[in-house]
């Protein structure tokens, strides 16, 4: 019986007690329609009925040395305006890590630098 946001999903319950919370920013290039929004990939492909989803993306946090292990991985839905909340594990707290982005139709992206996470923490692929 909990109010939902828009694009509602009945599929699944989001438990963030306990949880670091990433906020990213991610354009696509391959979806990109202009002014700073992108193609509603699923919805065009009849997946999804919502306008703004453009389609699921798999956020990676790796360690900062080589081999550049996977610590965290979550896949998460990334809206038309190129954002995307993503809820990690509590024991990344305090550590760094890089972020990789992985679709289904683009390269691998990684971020710059690693990326100190707190309870709260964005970036921008800007």
């Amino acid at each position: 019986c909990e109010p939902r946001n828009f694009p509602y999903d009945i599929g699944f319950d989001d438990f963030t007690n306990n949880v670091i919370r990433l906020d990213l920013n991610v354009l696509l290039e391959g979806y990109y329609s202009g002014e700073g929004q992108m193609n509603p990939v699923l919805f065009n492909t009849g997946a999804d009925i919502s306008t703004a989803i453009s389609d699921t993306i798999t956020v990676e946090l790796r360690n900062t040395s080589t081999p550049y292990s996977v610590v965290a991985s979550k896949m998460v839905l990334l809206k038309t305006d190129g954002k995307a909340i993503v809820y990690l594990p509590l024991a990344i707290n305090g550590g760094s890590y890089y972020i990789v982005i992985k679709t289904r139709n683009s390269i691998e992206t990684w971020s710059k630098l690693p990326v100190t996470f707190g309870s709260l923490t964005s970036y921008d692929f800007d």
